[in-house]
């Protein structure tokens, strides 16, 4: 029979085994859930950014027309008109390349979430001031996942090696008896006994614990290496976050305190300004804001990197960490 090493062995095997399945599924989601982010985001300032160009476009089209009607003017520059043309024909381009790679998106979108048609809110998102002042802590509550799974293939393989010796200690597995006939003398009788026995080979045993030990110490070491570098990515990703954060607040601060918006208000309120120059002051603006839309985007991406790396986005129950009240997420 088996004995009781063997069978409290067996049980603790049976129940990190499940524990192992369930954090491995934990790290899935986490990491799922942070590609589906980035994802979702990349389509997001996609849109948002093909807008712009599009404005871009136009106003582009808008200067080639009054310029075209200053042809015969005596202070008509025709650099001004090859330099217009040139940055209508990237515009142009960067529509065509926007379009493409939202397209890409949005088939990836409908194969990974089995959808017909792609349908993602692009207005109704955290603002990138809830971002800045969102308290992401430096540390997790509890262990990191990835280390939790190895202590318990750890300590999965601590108790195969349990279970191995204490098979290799069982010294008798049956007995059978066989009694024919009898004779007159009591010590003639027609018996015989047939012994089963495991003999406790000691050599194979140590040569099983030789082997633990050294496959111990390399998950240790392993282990170890693997802390010493998601720390690492840990702090990597917060620096990420916070310079993210002041590129984002200089370039707004920039843009706000910008004099072209002042003037561009002063001289819409005068008599003959010239339109061309109220054009001009609009392209600007759109540059400015083209240039913000792109750190923007930077911030929310180092947002939820550092979420994913710090295990918040799997915690139950599930947030929608794009969503300016961090709504629940529909399971």
């Amino acid at each position: 029979p088996n004995n009781f090493r063997e069978i409290s062995s067996q049980k603790n095997i049976y129940s990190n085994k499940i524990q192992e399945v369930q954090v491995e599924n934990q790290i899935e989601i986490n990491d799922a859930l942070k590609n589906r982010y980035l994802l979702a985001l990349d389509y997001i300032f996609n849109k948002k950014t093909e807008t712009l160009y599009v404005l871009k476009q136009q106003q582009l089209k808008d200067k080639l027309a009054l310029l075209g009607h200053q042809v015969f003017d005596e202070d008509f520059e025709i650099k001004e008109v090859i330099e217009s043309e040139e940055d209508l024909l990237a515009a142009n381009l960067k529509i065509i390349q926007l379009r493409k790679i939202k397209k890409d998106l949005e088939d990836y979108l409908k194969k990974v979430l089995a959808l017909n048609t792609v349908k993602i809110e692009t207005t109704n998102l955290i603002s990138p001031e809830q971002i800045i002042n969102f308290p992401i802590s430096d540390s997790i509550l509890n262990e990191y996942l990835f280390v939790t799974l190895q202590k318990l293939k750890i300590n999965t393989l601590e108790n195969e090696m349990n279970l191995s010796v204490a098979k290799s200690n069982q010294l008798l597995d049956f007995v059978q008896a066989k009694y024919i006939g009898k004779s007159e003398n009591l010590f003639e009788d027609n018996l015989s006994i047939g012994l089963g026995i495991n003999l406790p080979f000691f050599g194979a045993a140590r040569q099983d614990k030789s082997e633990f030990y050294f496959e111990k110490t390399i998950k240790q070491n392993s282990l170890n290496d693997a802390l010493i570098k998601h720390q690492l990515k840990v702090s990597i990703a917060k620096n990420e976050f916070e310079t993210s954060i002041v590129n984002y607040v200089v370039l707004k601060k920039q843009s706000e305190n910008s004099s072209v918006s002042s003037i561009y208000d002063a001289y819409q309120k005068m008599d003959g300004v010239s339109p061309l120059l109220l054009l001009k002051l609009k392209i600007l603006q759109n540059k400015k804001n083209i240039e913000i839309l792109k750190f923007e985007h930077e911030l929310f991406k180092a947002y939820i990197e550092y979420l994913s790396l710090n295990e918040q986005l799997f915690q139950q129950p599930l947030v929608n960490y794009l969503s300016p009240g961090l709504d629940l997420l529909n399971n």
